[in-house]
C-alpha cells in the first residue's frame, strides 16, 4: 500500500479504500489467504478485521459480525463495489464500525511487522444449500489501513485454494476446507506450545 496523501492519525485505521472478502478474482475457491509483511509500519497500516474477535483478549463487535455476515450471504465480496445495491447502508456501517474500533478491544488489527506472517481462513467448512461452493467465513472481511511514512506498506500475498479434484459440489468442498483447518489449527497448536 503506498503512503497516505493526508497525515495518518496515530491509533485511527482509516479504511476510505473498504474491506473485501478474497475470492480470488470471483471465483470463491479461495479457502486461505496469508500476508507475509515484508516491512514494519510505524503509523497505520493495520490489518483490520472487524467481525473477528481476537481470542481471549478480546471480542468480535455484534452488529460488525450482523453487517458481515448479511453482506457475505448477499454475495457481496466488496464493500465499496458498485454491486453492493441495496447493501449500501450495511456496507458503509461495517467500514465506520471498523474504521472507530481502533480504541476498543474489538475486532482484529494486525500490525505489519517485517517478517511475520497472517493466515486467515476466508470459507468455512459447512456446506452452502444455495451454491456449489462452501459457506464463506463473515469473520474474514479485512482492509488494510491508510499508511503513515515514505515507503509504505510491502506484502506478499498467498492465496490457497480448493483443489479442482475437490471442487464437485458444495459437500465435496466443505469437507476438504474442514480438514484443511483442521490440520492447520492442529499444527499451529502444536508449534505455539513448543515456543514456550
Amino acid at each position: 500500500d503506498q503512503p497516505a496523501e493526508n497525515p495518518v492519525l496515530e491509533g485511527a485505521d482509516d479504511l476510505s479504500i473498504g474491506l473485501h472478502l478474497d475470492v480470488n478474482g470471483g471465483f470463491p475457491h479461495c479457502v486461505c489467504s496469508v500476508i507475509v509483511y515484508l516491512n514494519t509500519i510505524e503509523i497505520g497500516g493495520r490489518t483490520v478485521f472487524p467481525c473477528a474477535s481476537q481470542g481471549s483478549v478480546g471480542h468480535a463487535d455484534t452488529r460488525s459480525c450482523q453487517l458481515g455476515r448479511c453482506l457475505a450471504e448477499a454475495g457481496q465480496t466488496h464493500t465499496s463495489s458498485s454491486g453492493v445495491g441495496e447493501l449500501s447502508q450495511e456496507a458503509l456501517e461495517l467500514v465506520a464500525r471498523a474504521s472507530m474500533r481502533a480504541e476498543r478491544d474489538m475486532g482484529l488489527r494486525v500490525k505489519p511487522t517485517r517478517g511475520s506472517a497472517l493466515c486467515f481462513f476466508t470459507l468455512l467448512g459447512k456446506e452452502s444449500e444455495s451454491s456449489a461452493t462452501p459457506l464463506v467465513d463473515p469473520a474474514c472481511w479485512h482492509g488494510g489501513a491508510a499508511v503513515g511514512g515514505t515507503i509504505g506498506k510491502w506484502t506478499l500475498q498467498i492465496f490457497k485454494e480448493v483443489p479442482l479434484d475437490h471442487r464437485h459440489g458444495s459437500a465435496a468442498q466443505a469437507h476438504y476446507v474442514a480438514g484443511l483447518r483442521s490440520r492447520f489449527l492442529a499444527a499451529a497448536a502444536v508449534d505455539l506450545s513448543s515456543m514456550d
